[in-house]
């Protein structure tokens, strides 16, 4: 005699297979979300970290890292190429000059004179090439701001 399995012991086993399933989807697929974010940010993290060096320093290093330079603009260096929005220029301090080529607006504050942080890479051919420069505002402004603070 051939003895045929009931339909309710068939159908005991499907959903058991099918939530155990489920939740091996699920709980790849949170895996998955979990990598993604921790990689877009270990990524940003390091993407914001720039090292600040000296002119001299920059100069001397063989790296090819991001890296933020603090100096002095030399005015009788600068050239502007408003047509193709590129700006030339040497930084210096105590420890050298730095030859800076930047591609972008030229900065409303930019003039002989100013300190400026710019942040970059150094070039093979020995020029800085920037992605950024962010200027200090002028000590006339910081001097007002004091004299209107104090009342003066």
């Amino acid at each position: 005699m051939v003895t045929a399995m009931s339909d309710e012991n068939v159908g005991d086993a499907r959903p058991g297979a099918r939530r155990s399933n489920k939740q091996i989807k699920f709980f790849a697929g949170g895996a998955v979300v979990v990598a993604v974010i921790l990689y877009l940010v270990i990524t940003s993290i390091q993407g914001a970290t720039a090292e600040y060096l000296t002119v001299g320093q920059v100069i001397a290093q063989e790296a090819d890292s991001i890296v933020r330079v603090n100096g002095t603009i030399l005015g009788d260096t600068i050239e502007w190429d408003a047509h193709n929005l590129t700006l030339r220029f040497e930084l210096s301090d105590d420890t050298g000059r730095l030859p800076v080529f930047y591609q972008g607006l030229r900065p409303d504050m930019f003039r002989d004179g100013a300190t400026a942080v710019v942040e970059g890479k150094m070039g093979s051919d020995g020029v800085f090439q920037a992605s950024q420069i962010l200027l200090k505002c002028p000590s006339k402004y910081e001097e007002k701001a004091t004299d209107e603070a104090s009342g003066s």
